[in-house]
């Protein structure tokens, strides 16, 4: 049966897909998409750059509530020692961003790839969010993207003064964060809360200890 896109205008488009392509989706996609305004994908399956980069371009700009979860049936165990060599969680190309320019929330669940670039994008190119969550997903060095160094992969004092472009951010919701103790991002959380912007982030796992 040869697929065909949704013949009306829809203001919510809901993906939920099981052992199949992205991009098999993509020809379903409304016609009419300038009414589109929310948008929740659920995928289980591997999927290129290429893939995201056209998903994206299948969405106008009037698009305000994009959800990306990426399902691991078997998620593995983060901790300090794999947090940036495990292959699971799909990257994310900062670039596809940039036509999304009406985003109040972006959330992005499960992937390997926030990073200081993507927040840098989305500053200039989606100005009116107010929550973005990468929950469940690691961030990667911009210049070095298998870096094991906590203070590459997660600037604080960096991602702090570019989070500080957002004018109308309340929630930002990090994820997984390279440590093992709360201490650790403490101060990271306590200005984000001094600025009114609501925070809560996922650690490692602690390694046994032999």
């Amino acid at each position: 049966m040869r697929a065909s896109q949704i013949p009306f205008p829809v203001k919510l488009l809901d993906i939920t897909t099981y052992r199949a392509q992205l991009s098999t989706y993509f020809p379903f996609f409304p016609s009419i998409r300038s009414t589109l305004k929310r948008l929740h994908i659920s995928v289980d399956c591997r999927y290129d750059a290429a893939d995201f980069s056209t998903l994206v371009s299948l969405i106008v700009s009037n698009l305000r509530h994009l959800t990306f979860s990426s399902i691991d049936p078997r998620p593995p165990i983060f901790t300090l020692s794999n947090y940036s060599v495990v292959t699971t969680g799909h990257p994310i190309p900062s670039e596809a961003f940039r036509s999304l320019t009406r985003l109040t929330s972006l959330s992005l669940t499960g992937f390997h790839g926030p990073s200081l670039r993507l927040l840098d994008t989305l500053t200039q190119n989606s100005p009116l969010l107010v929550r973005v969550s990468f929950t469940n997903s690691r961030w990667v060095a911009d210049n070095n993207r298998l870096s094991t160094n906590p203070d590459e992969i997660f600037p604080t004092a960096q991602i702090l003064a570019v989070l500080q472009r957002f004018s109308r951010l309340k929630g930002f919701f990090p994820g997984i964060l390279p440590a093992e103790d709360q201490i650790t991002y403490s101060g990271f959380a306590r200005v984000l809360n001094a600025r009114g912007i609501a925070t809560q982030f996922e650690l490692c796992e602690k390694e046994d200890e032999d």
